[in-house]
């Protein structure tokens, strides 16, 4: 790593990543070529997994079923400081294996934990969406094996 001082801890990390909501999940094809895309996840500081959901056919759909060791990349709090010419972030990557949920019971669980925490409060307002989304939708858990951070704060001065 170039800036090691920018490393911090796993419990740093895991805050970093709670309050992410998007990132790039980075895959591998069958014919062992790389693949990435933008999700919208959530972190369940629980059960130490991030959630998403993709269709039940497609490119990211036939990667997770061909490998399910992936990569999950999340930028928070981005700002660019052209006077100094740096940029201030905070950046959290997990690597783990996806899996996708069978149970119906735990995807409508999933589905519900992913969209309050993205559109608080629709489920309320449209009682509907959770059992249109149940039959439309792929839900996908990641089980984190490693996660790490770097932060390039910007100083405060005393």
């Amino acid at each position: 790593m170039s800036r090691p001082q920018r490393m911090v801890g796993e419990k740093r990390a895991a805050e970093i990543l709670e309050k992410t909501h998007w990132g790039v999940l980075s895959m591998v094809d069958a014919q062992g070529r790389p693949y990435s895309t933008a999700v919208n996840a959530v972190y369940s500081p629980k059960e130490h997994c991030l959630y998403f959901h993709c269709a039940r056919e497609g490119m990211r759909w036939k990667c997770l079923h061909d490998n399910p060791f992936v990569r999950y990349f999340a930028v928070a709090n981005e700002t660019i400081d052209g006077s100094r010419i740096t940029t201030y972030y905070e950046s959290v990557a997990v690597d783990g294996r996806a899996r996708f949920l069978e149970d119906e019971d735990e995807v409508r669980r999933t589905i519900a934990f992913l969209t309050e925490r993205l559109a608080p409060g629709e489920i309320e307002r449209q009682p509907n969406i959770l059992g249109a989304c149940v039959k439309q939708v792929a839900m996908v858990r990641i089980d984190i094996e490693s996660l790490s951070a770097k932060v390039n704060e910007r100083q405060k001065n005393g």
